[in-house]
């Protein structure tokens, strides 16, 4: 049989029906739903062909990947939000389509430094491929929480050893990798957490987790203005004492913050909130009876940053809390 000059193996009408308030929707044929062994939420493809549609079922086993076109959108770093957003939503692999691969690759690959276990390479015809190769599921968020508490304590390891003046090597350079490594890992616990439920306890929780490890992410950046003050010798502060003392349980705390968001325990958060509230009264008192400008401003910051670790032990100590808590009926 011919149709419209293709070559038809057998035609029925169906009639177009109405779904929802905008959709339209035909059914398929019995005998090709048979004959392709096609079940519920199997993957058709329909292909636009001009004047006719072509249905064709996706091979088993196979799964379609996004492409994305930006080779029209505006906007220099377009390519480079496009990547950003790919990773941190879930998806392992994507096709994009530039305007000039040359050029797009390069950009792409520097991009892709910010990711762990991205890879992107050119496929030819504007297309660029985008893959994550790294299974973030067996690293645990566990594991990528306390690498971001330990990329903090390397900094403020960075800082004392400039307060000391016991720097060794290019201390620009060793700040750089910080910074890498800090991006890195938030990246990854964003990436971990959209792939999790965002309803329910286990939503709330994820949530909760996402807020906190954003905490993480001020001090990370008060720290690191702070060493970069340091370094341009905005401050100038050598062998004092009381900071270094104030800095070493700073990084003693970081890490009880960091392995209570990996895993809460009300047991060790309670101890650890008053810990952090003593030390807030301590900084205070600092500031108050200081009298080197330096040394009160990076105690002043140092402030900031135990108020931020105040408010996420607090956070975690009432999700312990909650997720324990017996709800019963209120009666009138």
């Amino acid at each position: 049989m011919n149709l419209n000059g293709v070559l038809v193996l057998s035609m029925e009408s169906r009639k177009v029906q109405k779904l929802g308030t905008s959709s339209l929707v035909v059914t398929l044929p019995k005998d090709w739903v048979k004959r392709f062994k096609i079940r519920p939420g199997d993957r058709l493809y329909v292909v636009d062909e001009g004047n006719y549609l072509r249905i064709v079922p996706a091979e088993r086993g196979s799964k379609a990947i996004p492409l994305v076109d930006v080779s029209r959108m505006p906007g220099e770093d377009v390519l480079s939000r496009i990547v950003h957003c790919l990773y941190v939503s879930g998806v392992d692999e994507a096709i994009v389509k530039v305007k000039d691969p040359s050029s797009s690759i390069i950009e792409a690959k520097r991009k892709a430094i910010d990711f762990i276990g991205l890879e992107v390479y050119e496929e030819g015809d504007g297309l660029l491929r985008v893959r994550v190769l790294a299974d973030l599921g067996k690293m645990g968020i566990q594991t990528i929480i306390k690498l971001i508490g330990h990329n903090i304590a390397k900094l403020i390891d960075l800082i004392l050893n400039i307060i000391s003046g016991e720097v060794k090597g290019d201390i620009k350079d060793r700040i750089q990798i910080i910074k890498g490594d800090f991006v890195r890992h938030q990246h990854a616990t964003i990436r971990y957490l959209m792939a999790k439920p965002s309803s329910g306890p286990e939503g709330i929780e994820n949530y909760q987790t996402a807020l906190v490890t954003s905490y993480f992410g001020f001090v990370n950046d008060v720290l690191l203005d702070i060493a970069e003050r340091l370094i341009e010798g905005q401050i100038n502060i050598t062998g004092s004492e009381k900071l270094k003392i104030l800095l070493e349980n700073l990084k003693s705390m970081i890490y009880e913050v960091s392995a209570n968001i990996a895993s809460p325990s009300a047991k060790r958060l309670g101890p650890l909130c008053a810990q952090i509230s003593f030390y807030e009264e301590i900084l205070r008192e600092a500031v108050s009876s200081g009298e080197d400008s330096g040394e009160i401003f990076l105690v002043s910051r140092l402030m900031d940053v135990a108020r931020v670790l105040n408010i996420t032990s607090c956070v975690l100590l009432c999700r312990v809390l909650m997720s324990r808590a017996q709800w019963v009926e209120q009666r009138e």
